[in-house]
């Protein structure tokens, strides 16, 4: 598996947390970052700072 495909990987499986813990804003903001984002932070961690972004944006 080539790097491109672990962090489109990584993104999926956290678009797929947010979207089944019904966080809509920080789901939408998951498709505003580069899929490169995805793989400089863990899964969790990038759960973390989706929802911190999205509570900065209310």
């Amino acid at each position: 598996m080539n790097v491109y495909e672990e962090h489109m990987r990584n993104f999926l499986k956290v678009r797929e947390f947010l979207r089944a813990s019904g966080e809509n804003s920080a789901f939408a903001m998951a498709f505003h970052k580069p899929v490169k984002w995805y793989g400089e932070h863990s899964q969790m961690e990038a759960v973390k700072l989706l929802r911190e972004e999205s509570e900065g944006e209310r």
